[in-house]
């Protein structure tokens, strides 16, 4: 508030100091034309008036048109000023709406950027070992989901079994199994789906047991179990931490898209995790 009142008092004060100027130039111009010539003694020959007469008109002009020259600078000067002065106001304008408009604005959308760019960068630093409890070889559609998501994947299954890491997140799939497509596809309330359904939970019990129960040495990853149980609970997960205490997380899935979710969780707890043993 004080810089706009000294500004406009400035203003004033310029305005003022032209019309002082102007005021005593046309004053000047005033004195010189009330300062009529001389005139002529008696006797003095006619020639002698008209020399003079001419050199007052001579004088005259040149009084006016210096008038003329001061004012065309007073007015160059006034405006040139003025002209810089609304150049300066101008980008004082200019410069604060983008301090208190676009600045924040681009504040926020960078720091937008940059939390994808973490939280890109979290899912490529994130190994996940996808384990498919049975002998066939063909990857499965839900790892081919994980790969375009662009996780450091690798493929294992019982001819292939990781040998001592298991990775930052550890994908146990009996979703893709013969044990959980049978199961499935039988009755529900009868003998041969309780039998399969025994199987099921058999496999998954010794899948981890034959994978974590090893790695005792190693970090322990994130461990998802993806398996579809139909209208049944498999208890063994819900007992995960009781059964294998080298577990620290784990999590369960049913279908592609919540085992991509899944997974996706697990790489920022596994990567909270190595932070928090970082600082320890």
């Amino acid at each position: 508030m004080r810089e706009k009142n000294r500004s406009t008092l400035s203003e004033w004060l310029k305005g003022l100091s032209l019309i002082a100027i102007i005021l005593a130039s046309v004053a000047v111009i005033v004195g010189a034309v009330n300062f009529s010539p001389v005139s002529g003694q008696a006797g003095q020959v006619e020639s002698e008036v008209l020399a003079k007469q001419l050199e007052f008109i001579l004088k005259l002009n040149s009084a006016f048109l210096g008038f003329l020259g001061i004012i065309g600078a007073l007015l160059t000067w006034f405006f040139k000023s003025s002209l810089e002065d609304a150049k300066k106001i101008t980008r004082e304008i200019v410069r604060n709406e983008l301090i208190d408009h676009i600045e924040p604005f681009v504040k926020e959308e960078s720091d937008s950027i940059k939390r994808l760019l973490k939280t890109e960068q979290i899912i490529r630093d994130t190994t996940v070992y996808y384990y498919l409890a049975s002998n066939v070889s063909e990857k499965p559609l839900e790892y081919k989901l994980l790969d375009a998501r662009e996780f450091d994947i690798k493929f294992f299954n019982q001819a292939k079994k990781p040998k001592r890491q298991l990775g930052n997140v550890f994908v146990l799939d009996v979703s893709n199994t013969d044990e959980n497509i049978k199961y499935l596809e039988t009755q529900d309330n009868t003998p041969e789906q309780d039998e399969c359904f025994k199987l099921l939970e058999k496999l998954i019990e010794l899948s981890l047991a034959g994978l974590i129960g090893n790695k005792t040495s190693c970090q322990m990853p994130i461990i998802v179990v993806y398996v579809r149980p139909g209208k049944r609970r498999i208890t063994l997960i819900d007992r995960l931490k009781t059964e294998f205490t080298e577990v620290k997380y784990y999590t369960s899935a049913n279908t592609p898209v919540a085992l991509m979710g899944c997974v996706v969780d697990s790489a920022y707890v596994a990567y909270g995790d190595r932070l928090s043993n970082r600082s320890h």
